[in-house]
């Protein structure tokens, strides 16, 4: 009965997520639409997924102290391109930079300083763009299309680092939601052939 009532609220969830999804989707399409056609359609504006529902969870950081070698180890290791550089203020892990395998090129290697000479804290990127859990889709695109960057940290009210998302994150659910609204078009005009038969 265990196993039966957990798969049960695993199905909940996930409809009540599939249904979030769509509703952003729908949001999106019905802001683009001109003015007039989108009358009398529910205000989708604010109705959008919670970024934290989307970002992953599993996040590989470093601290400014650590080293140029040990940063590349690590991107070797969990074949990443970016990591999340944090400092530790009051037991919580904030982002204070973004450091990606373009910086060890272009500042490391092309610049042909020593790479044990070098911490993470003299090329990173610092004041990264982040996105609260709460934040929306559209709301966390937009901000990542100003500033030009394909991944960002997502932190907590506390300014905790709690995840990442990426570009790619944000397309996979995209495209799988699409092919979900193709399929309901599919089902709904089989269903309306069969009904007039």
């Amino acid at each position: 009965m265990r196993a039966a009532g957990g798969s049960f609220k695993r199905r909940t969830a996930a409809c009540r997520k599939r249904k979030s999804r769509i509703s952003w989707i729908v949001g999106v399409i019905v802001k683009r639409l001109p003015p007039g056609l989108g009358a009398g359609q529910p205000a989708y504006k604010e109705a959008t997924m919670p970024i934290g529902e989307l970002c992953s969870r599993d996040v590989i950081f470093v601290t400014p102290r650590d080293t140029v070698p040990e940063a590349a180890r690590l991107m070797r290791q969990h074949h990443v391109g970016d990591l999340v550089v944090v400092e530790d203020q009051a037991g919580r892990r904030v982002p204070v930079g973004m450091l990606t395998d373009r910086d060890l090129v272009v500042e490391v290697l092309a610049s042909g300083v020593g790479a044990d000479t070098v911490t993470v804290g003299d090329i990173m990127s610092p004041e990264p763009v982040t996105a609260r859990e709460t934040d929306g889709v559209y709301e966390t695109i937009q901000r990542m299309r100003a500033r030009g960057v394909r991944r960002i940290p997502v932190i907590n009210d506390r300014g905790g680092l709690e995840g990442i998302i990426a570009v790619d994150d944000l397309l996979e659910m995209l495209a799988e939601e699409i092919m979900n609204l193709a399929t309901l078009v599919g089902r709904e005009q089989a269903h309306e052939r069969a009904a007039r038969r």
